[in-house]
């Protein structure tokens, strides 16, 4: 991808700036001042929108604490993004990995930018209702040895096997100057959501 023109929609200053329609979410220009630590400032404020709340036999989960509506694109936001991508929570993550997986998802994962930087964020894919749990597909490679949890009529992984264990979750939480990257926060597991400092 380094080197190739980013030609997604501008996530704009803040995407929390206008929940309720798409002009408000995104920047239209094809070349605009935003910047990726502007966007940043915009996520400081997460915990009045979501909150990580323990769910019996699974952990925790991401709830939303506002309405989400469904985000309708045109196809220019996902032209150029990669067939599959992976993300790897060990150096950089937030509080987003606590989104756990459902067959019957209302979060994908979609690329966008904000000003030049080239961003992965949660995308609604339908109406979210206060409260509900923010969800997304984790995709059939996640299920090779394991279990689905999700309890979805529509659950496309029933017969896995070697379900993933969340018994004695403890929580660990490691500051990024400790692990030597800028905006990293570790979580080897989770005991008390308050008790972690998120980015």
């Amino acid at each position: 991808m380094c080197g190739k023109p980013v030609s997604h929609y501008c996530l704009g200053k803040y995407c929390w700036q206008g929940a309720r329609s798409i002009g408000g979410f995104f920047c239209q220009e094809d070349t605009c001042d935003h910047t990726f630590s502007e966007w940043l400032t915009g996520a400081e404020g997460w915990e009045e929108r979501f909150e990580i709340s323990a769910i019996p036999d699974m952990g925790y989960g991401l709830h939303s604490k506002q309405e989400w509506e469904k985000v309708l694109v045109g196809p220019e936001f996902s032209k150029t993004s990669a067939r599959v991508a992976y993300v790897d929570a060990e150096h950089c993550e937030n509080y987003t990995r606590f989104c756990n997986h459902s067959c019957d998802n209302n979060e994908n994962t979609a690329e966008a930018r904000a000003g030049k930087e080239r961003v992965l964020v949660l995308k609604a894919e339908k109406d979210t209702a206060v409260g509900e749990q923010i969800t997304v597909d984790y995709d059939s490679d996640y299920f090779t040895n394991r279990k689905c949890l999700c309890g979805s009529a529509r659950c496309k992984y029933p017969d896995a096997v070697n379900a993933v264990s969340v018994s004695g979750l403890r929580c660990s939480v490691k500051k990024a100057s400790q692990l030597g990257h800028d905006r990293a926060i570790r979580y080897d597991s989770v005991s008390e959501p308050d008790e972690m400092e998120m980015v």
